[in-house]
């Protein structure tokens, strides 16, 4: 899991550890997770430092969750941040700033993922779930530098899906609602450029009530309840919208 310190990350990682499942948490300040330090041990929670930007730290993050676990079946690629502004106004730089993170850093962690369903998890196979947004199909006023790379994204993830279909690599599209920073991950923050204003973020429940009387799984069907349960987590999460899942 990337970007695991709050939003839809965070929300995530407390499902799967109520549900009794392993998480491996990645973010750039793992002391902002202290509290679930305390809580869950090593056994069940692997608190570790990323940034999507590092490929060295990526290629780290997955070999510590390997070392430690044996093998990774599921890889929520969460982390980014949003930027509001007029193309022709927003520096290059700053831009270049973004696709790092919401393009390069996603490619980054779900060539990783892939690499160890095929390579590493024994039986072969896992589920890889990508963050776009609904602006990735059209952009909105203010938002083409990061529709675009929203839009790269989803057509990689489209490729892996593709090409990867015989490891059982799964794929699903969330689409954030538009000015609900929480979910972008990256602490929420959403870079303003030219004259837009930046977006507020909204007060919203950080986890998911759905589901809170259903019986824990056995572990034989653990992998195939949680799979169910986060699939409805991302659909029903109050900061996002849609969803297409193969």
């Amino acid at each position: 899991m990337t970007a695991a310190s709050a939003g839809l990350g965070r929300s995530l990682v407390e499902l799967i550890l109520k549900g009794g499942d392993i998480a491996v948490a990645t973010l750039r300040t793992p002391s902002a997770l202290d509290n679930l330090k305390e809580e869950y041990d090593e056994n069940q929670l692997l608190l570790l430092p990323l940034d999507v930007t590092n490929i060295g730290q990526i290629k780290n993050a997955f070999q510590a969750a390997t070392d430690k676990y044996g093998r990774i079946d599921f890889v929520y690629n969460l982390a980014g941040h949003g930027l509001i502004g007029e193309v022709e106004g927003t520096p290059e730089e700053v831009a270049r700033a973004m696709f790092e993170v919401n393009f390069w850093g996603a490619t980054r962690i779900s060539n990783e993922a892939v690499r160890v369903f095929r390579e590493v998890n024994e039986p072969r196979g896992g589920h890889l779930f990508v963050i776009t947004s609904l602006v990735g199909l059209k952009a909105m006023a203010g938002t083409g530098f990061y529709a675009a790379t929203k839009h790269g994204q989803a057509c990689l993830c489209s490729y892996h899906a593709l090409v990867d279909h015989p490891y059982s690599v799964g794929r699903c599209y969330r689409g954030p609602k538009y000015g609900t920073p929480p979910i972008l991950g990256y602490q929420g923050t959403i870079s303003c450029s030219s004259h837009s204003s930046p977006a507020k973020p909204r007060n919203r429940s950080q986890s998911s009530s759905r589901g809170a009387s259903e019986p824990k799984p056995s572990r034989k069907t653990s992998r195939s309840w949680h799979l169910t349960r986060l699939t409805r987590t991302l659909a029903s999460h109050p900061n996002s919208c849609g969803i297409s899942c193969q």
